[in-house]
């Protein structure tokens, strides 16, 4: 399809893009047409997306869990990608629900597709780099209730190719490294997992979006403070931390540049407790905001994902998903095969 011709359409516009739903009159087949619309995003992102998905092509999307890329096309002279149809993403099925957040068990099949594609993206070479709700695309969530596919590689990049200068798209979802101005890695999409399963678990986003600086208040909130080592290395770290002589050297927030201090943390994280006595229950050891801790393989976290006990089988897994080993059914990580799951410090 070289011109976008012989089709119905349904618009549906964005920010940056317009979505159009089509209807190829020849064969009756629905597809989905990105057509971009401010000439800075089709430099800056959508050819990036385009070469990106050309990339992708070499995985399985079906079993892989990403969105099925059909071809690149022409409309008013402006450049297109014709995708699958389909269903809405799972900010939306939030929206929907009033941000009633999900349970355990609709949130276990979603994160184990996510850490398929992920551990598939990872083998070719490619960081997503924007793992947010918005990118995450129920199938048919009528029929196939949580299969999910992700999407939106306009931000990717091969491995090789990421410096510190590249950042994801929303603050809600980016990692510490990102923020601090720290090299990125696939730890990125990592963190952006567990901020997206955080997000599920709550129904609201786990850290602010108005700036880095709030943003950084409430990671020291929730987690405490990262390695001084990591820290230094920042080359933004200076906007959010200084270094204090008189306090050991001990690397701490600059309230004057927050203007508010730790304890006046404007949400109430009580929700946060139930998560926190969960994962005590499964012994995980504190995570370390170091990147480097935070990659380790993607199966492992499948089959500690999918041997948890309290998880029953009210929602059935997609049939792509990985199963647990027998020996992952038998006995629960030990300290050492648990690595640095994420958890929360106490205040």
């Amino acid at each position: 399809m070289d011109v976008l011709q012989g089709t119905s359409r349904e618009e549906v516009s964005l920010p940056d893009i317009y979505f159009v739903k089509c209807v190829e009159l020849t064969t009756g087949k629905e597809v989905a047409v990105k057509i971009p619309y401010y000439e800075e995003f089709i430099e800056e992102t959508f050819q990036n997306e385009l070469a990106m998905l050309e990339k992708i092509r070499a995985l399985d999307p079906d079993r892989h869990n990403i969105v099925t890329f059909i071809e690149k096309c022409q409309y008013d002279e402006l450049p297109c990608l014709v995708f699958e149809v389909m269903d809405i993403s799972l900010l939306d099925l939030l929206k929907e629900r009033e941000r009633r957040a999900l349970s355990v068990n609709e949130i276990r099949p979603v994160t184990q597709q996510l850490l398929v594609a992920l551990e598939a993206l990872k083998n070719i070479g490619i960081i997503h780099m924007d793992l947010n709700p918005d990118n995450i695309i129920l199938v048919n969530h009528k029929d196939q209730p949580f299969k999910i596919k992700l999407s939106d590689f306009g931000l990717a990049r091969p491995v090789s190719q990421v410096s510190r200068d590249d950042v994801t798209r929303t603050l809600w979802y980016r990692p510490p490294e990102g923020v601090l101005g720290l090299c990125l890695s696939e730890a990125a999409d990592m963190w952006g997992v567990g901020c997206v399963m955080a997000f599920m678990y709550f129904g609201m986003h786990l850290f602010p979006n108005d700036c880095p600086e709030e943003w950084i208040d409430s990671l020291v909130y929730l987690l405490g403070f990262s390695d001084q080592k990591q820290i230094s290395a920042g080359k933004n770290s200076w906007m959010y931390f200084f270094l204090d002589e008189w306090r050991r050297r001990k690397i701490t927030i600059d309230e004057k540049r927050f203007g508010v201090s730790l304890p006046d943390y404007p949400i109430s994280f009580d929700p946060f407790l139930k998560l926190e006595e969960r994962v005590k229950t499964f012994q995980i050891k504190k995570d370390d905001l170091d990147a480097e801790q935070r990659i380790y393989s993607a199966p492992t976290r499948l089959a500690r994902l999918s041997s948890i006990s309290c998880l029953s089988e009210e929602v059935p897994l997609p049939d792509n998903a990985p199963r647990p080993s027998a020996a992952t059914d038998t006995a629960p990580p030990t300290e050492e095969e648990s690595g640095t799951a994420a958890t929360f410090t106490e205040n």
